[in-house]
């Protein structure tokens, strides 16, 4: 096993077992962890408190597996991704017990061993029809995407 799938399998651990200290390590202290529904957060003791205090606030049972890593070492650490499959058990009020699987592509920015960027890109409408949200909700959400799209300055330059 490579340093970074270690890594890999350490950090979905920590996920599944609700690891606030062992999570939180992982990351530098400037880390800017780009979460999905809460955005961004910045410091590894943020980010360990975001998955404690918000994600299993609101889900059990989490599963993360991560597939298919590939990484690329440079001066300052490195940059790795893996394909993964997550899902949990819902505790939101209006799905409580529904289950949900999606897919997506995580990336890591290394720092001196340590996670100091994470961003993902995850299949996430299926999600969402998993826990019932409504059509008008989907189609306010992914307008919010869109608009993020067009304000990056690679799209702006290239496909505006």
């Amino acid at each position: 096993m490579t340093t970074f799938e270690t890594l890999l399998q350490t950090f979905t651990t920590a996920v599944e077992n609700a690891d606030r200290a062992g999570f939180a390590a992982l990351f530098t202290d400037d880390a800017s962890y780009h979460d999905g529904v809460f955005g961004e957060v910045i410091g590894g003791k943020a980010i360990g408190d975001m998955m404690v205090d918000l994600w299993w606030r609101d889900a059990q049972d989490y599963r993360w597996s991560m597939f298919e890593p590939a990484f690329q070492a440079t001066e300052s650490g490195g940059i790795g991704y893996a394909h993964y499959y997550f899902s949990f058990n819902s505790k939101m009020k209006h799905s409580t017990g529904k289950h949900v699987i999606f897919q997506g592509v995580s990336q890591f920015k290394l720092r001196d061993g340590r996670i100091c960027g994470y961003r993902e890109w995850g299949d996430t409408l299926p999600s969402y029809t998993q826990l019932g949200v409504p059509g008008d909700i989907l189609v306010r959400s992914g307008n919010k995407v869109a608009e993020h799209y067009r304000k990056e300055p690679a799209v702006i330059a290239r496909h505006l």
